[in-house]
């Protein structure tokens, strides 16, 4: 479900960068390097020398992972 959404974000593109994983992802550059150095990235990156890459179809999958693991929130009690 997320991958046409990256994929008008990012036009012609198959491969994404820091910046582009940054937006797609919601997260800030700095979290998406500590991912990186403690090896707990939540999906599959390219080796490039030491730059972090990752697939279009990666994040929209991890993406995708994480809307499906989101429990939707109670709706508030009206007491009339």
């Amino acid at each position: 479900a997320h991958l046409p959404l990256l994929q008008t974000m990012f036009p012609g593109k198959i491969i994404l960068n820091i910046d582009e994983i940054s937006l797609a992802v919601g997260v800030h550059k700095k979290r998406i390097y500590r991912w990186s150095c403690e090896k707990n990235m939540p999906f599959k990156c390219l080796e490039d020398s030491g730059r972090i890459l990752a697939s279009i179809i990666e994040v929209a999958r991890y993406l995708d992972d994480a809307s499906l693991t989101k429990q939707p929130e109670p709706e508030p009690k009206v007491i009339e």
